[in-house]
């Protein structure tokens, strides 16, 4: 497989059907508490969404329902730049990064996983 024409064919699709995010990483001091002002980085993926299902049981029976969870595809070196919990606010809803991960193990692309944050702080 050639890695490069992988990586050129990824590229082309973010840069044609991708956003560009602006990620938000709050400052910390020495001992890794909240301090003024931080950092933004910005890269361009390409925002999608999966379907994940959670089942619960109870002594009535068991239910299974379907969980939206949003993800941004990017390139690697764009990837690289995220950490878990930095934030985006996209489409009027505050995320927050749960993992980066490698697709396939391959180096190519990144999948940013997002949770959205409810308008009490939980996730």
């Amino acid at each position: 497989m050639n890695i490069e024409f992988q990586i050129h064919k990824v590229a082309q699709a973010i840069k044609t059907h991708g956003s560009s995010f602006t990620f938000a990483r709050p400052a910390v001091n020495e001992f890794g508490e909240p301090t003024d002002g931080g950092t933004e980085i910005k890269i361009r993926g390409l925002y999608h969404t999966t379907h994940s299902f959670v089942s619960t049981s109870g002594t009535q029976g068991s239910t299974t329902r379907s969980k939206r969870s949003p993800l941004i595809l990017a390139l690697m070196e764009d990837g690289a730049k995220i950490q878990t919990g930095d934030t985006l606010m996209y489409q009027g809803r505050k995320y927050t990064v749960t993992e980066v991960q490698n697709v396939s193990e391959m180096n190519i692309c990144t999948d940013i996983s997002l949770e959205e944050v409810q308008g009490n702080g939980s996730t």
